[in-house]
């Protein structure tokens, strides 16, 4: 062996040294991009490298073993579905022969099954109750890891859902890191919907442009997209179409993020910069508020002063708030400097509210319950009595049965999801909406070196802060 100093110390068992890539150099001090050092800084190359090592080390125990799936499943949604229950669906893994379904009326997921399905209702549910769930695939070798966090509200009157929680936020790469994005953003909202007594479905953005879930089946959507940029996309060409569709015919949009001003307006095409003013009735000012704070004016004055995420409120450091100006819309929250942070419109068909920071990155959750009650005072002012008998349940199901997509893209997988959130819904969200990692939950436990690789590397790696995309 070696005279390495990083295995020196290993004087009763073997050790292994890999260099998996150069950390030292930055693009700033070398004046060139260092394509290693921010693949070190990337979740998704953590990820990969973490699966080849323990690829590695089965394989040469074990030669001709099954290895766990790599990927999460994808393209969730969680929707009424005709009758009592709610439907849950996903794109199917490679490699997997079966799913693991936990669910739970708190994020802790205490119930689970198992289907060779990539759809099953949820029956045990009742009237009122919140319901979580993920999802991850199963095989010989294993069970890989979870997808990001479902949420929905069970009406339980036989009438479906009409407002509509779309999950946006799929980023994954250097500059936002580790951490930044657990994929459980779904919960904060779900407390906000739950106390405020609404009804609500789940759809992840890709269920949404593949027409599984049908955006016009509901009155109201809640776009979350968090620190979503020009690379995944904020709105894809075929999201607006679905939104616009959706608006015209008097549809009512929440949308929020840091980015979507950037993506759509500074880096956009002239379609996007058309859909953007034509969706939100604003202007983009700036890509930065260098602000963490906002107060509500005009029909929003009621909501008072509230802070987002700086780095020292547990949740993720918002670093480029946008920054707008009303167009034909109306100023609702408003940064120390005067421009807009939030800009409500009638566009009439359909109203929205933009707001240039993620909901989930406000710190009070006090706050986070009088900033969607604004919202939705003025989006929808009351759940109708009436749901309709919208068939998205009964359309998702069939469009989800067999194989519904193949194998999902490996930069859209996120293991990160897997800290499984175990606080409360109905209780107090305290100061940070990011589920506790440790609850256990009642998840059975992962092959450990896997994890613990995984964890390892975490650990070894050099950090840096975000550049600009």
């Amino acid at each position: 062996m070696a005279n390495f100093g990083e295995v020196r110390v290993l004087d009763s068992v073997p050790g292994i040294l890999i260099e998996s890539a150069f950390h030292d150099g930055t693009a700033a001090a070398a004046g060139m991009r260092m394509p290693d050092n921010e693949s070190l800084q990337d979740p998704r190359f953590r990820r990969l490298l973490g699966y080849a090592i323990y690829q590695g080390l089965a394989e040469y125990f074990d030669p001709g073993v099954s290895l766990l799936p790599r990927n999460p499943p994808l393209g969730l949604y969680l929707v009424h579905a005709p009758g009592q229950g709610l439907r849950v669906g996903w794109l199917a893994v490679e490699s997997a022969v079966g799913y693991r379904v936990r669910y739970g009326e708190t994020p802790g997921l205490s119930e689970g099954l198992v289907t060779e399905e990539t759809a099953v209702e949820l029956s045990d549910l009742v009237p009122g109750q919140p319901v979580f769930v993920q999802v991850s695939a199963l095989n010989e070798g294993g069970e890989g890891p979870p997808s990001e966090l479902a949420a929905a509200r069970f009406r339980g009157d036989g009438q479906a859902a009409q407002l509509l929680l779309v999950s946006g936020f799929d980023r994954q790469d250097a500059r936002i890191g580790e951490f930044r994005n657990r994929r459980h953003y779904a919960w904060p909202h779900a407390v906000a919907l739950n106390e405020l007594d609404r009804h609500f479905d789940f759809a992840s953005n890709e269920s949404i442009e593949s027409g599984v879930v049908r955006l016009t089946d509901y009155r109201l959507a809640i776009w979350n997209l968090g620190e979503e940029s020009t690379a995944d996309e904020t709105f894809s060409t075929m999201e607006q179409t679905q939104v616009t569709s959706f608006l015209d015919g008097g549809g009512a949009l929440l949308a929020t993020g840091a980015e979507i001003g950037w993506d759509l307006m500074e880096r956009g095409t002239g379609e996007d910069l058309l859909f953007f003013i034509d969706a939100f009735g604003a202007n983009y000012a700036a890509d930065d508020a260098d602000s963490f704070l906002a107060a509500g004016v005009g029909l929003f004055f009621g909501i008072g002063d509230l802070s987002f995420d700086d780095g020292t409120g547990g949740i993720y450091p918002v670093e480029y708030p946008d920054a707008f100006n009303p167009g034909p819309g109306e100023m609702v929250l408003e940064y120390p400097d005067g421009t807009a942070a939030g800009v409500a419109y009638d566009r009439s068909p359909g109203r929205t509210v933009l707001i240039g920071f993620p909901f989930e990155s406000v710190v009070d959750p006090e706050d986070r319950f009088r900033l969607m009650q604004a919202a939705l005072s003025f989006l929808a002012p009351e759940e109708p009595e009436d749901g309709g008998t919208s068939d998205a349940g009964e359309d998702a199901g069939e469009d989800a049965g067999g194989d519904p997509g193949g194998e999902p893209g490996e930069d859209a997988g996120n293991d990160d999801a897997g800290s499984d959130p175990g606080a409360d819904p109905a209780q107090d969200a305290g100061p940070d909406p990011s589920p506790p990692d440790d609850c256990g939950c009642g998840r059975e436990q992962q092959p450990a070196v896997l994890w613990w690789l995984f964890g390892l590397i975490g650990l070894v790696i050099l950090r840096h802060t975000r550049r600009r995309p």
